[in-house]
């Protein structure tokens, strides 16, 4: 019996030690050298600005990745250390920029708020939002708002 405890314990010590490696192992992404980091942010950023694939509600990192002949890894260590943000915030910064520039048209009487976010590549009223008032530090009515009492007494 007291043997059966010396090896229990034994065991668990074990695997405590190697829990504890196991814990600190991690998965390092490669570094990419700074004039290759770069080359993909301004490829990224040309493809955000002119080509607008923000607006396609099933942009993936992966599709992305494909149009710059690179992989998901690379894209996301670009964003993630060259922009500081994830590759989601970043493509949702570009959607709220584009509802918000719609909603200075007049896209914004002929059209529901949803609709134009729809319109913008966003794909879930609830990811609108939350992209919104992430970006902007205010919910979507809470800008119209501000922006039709700016427009009220402008006029």
């Amino acid at each position: 019996s007291v043997v059966k405890i010396y090896y229990a314990c034994c065991i668990y010590f074990i695997a405590l030690i190697g829990y504890a490696h196991f814990t600190e192992l991690k998965i390092k992404k490669p570094v990419l050298r700074q004039s290759v980091a770069k080359k993909y942010l301004t490829g990224i950023l040309n493809l955000m600005e002119s080509e607008k694939l923000y607006l396609n509600p099933n942009l993936s990192i992966s599709l992305l990745a494909n149009k710059l002949n690179t992989n998901s890894v690379t894209i996301s260590s670009v964003i993630n250390n060259e922009l500081r943000q994830s590759y989601n915030d970043f493509v949702n910064s570009y959607r709220v920029k584009e509802v918000k520039r719609r909603l200075s048209t007049s896209d914004a009487e002929r059209y529901t708020l949803i609709a134009i976010a729809m319109e913008s590549g966003f794909k879930s009223k609830t990811t609108f939002y939350r992209a919104f008032q992430k970006t902007e530090n205010e919910s979507p009515s809470a800008y119209l708002q501000k922006k039709k009492h700016l427009n009220t007494t402008t006029n």
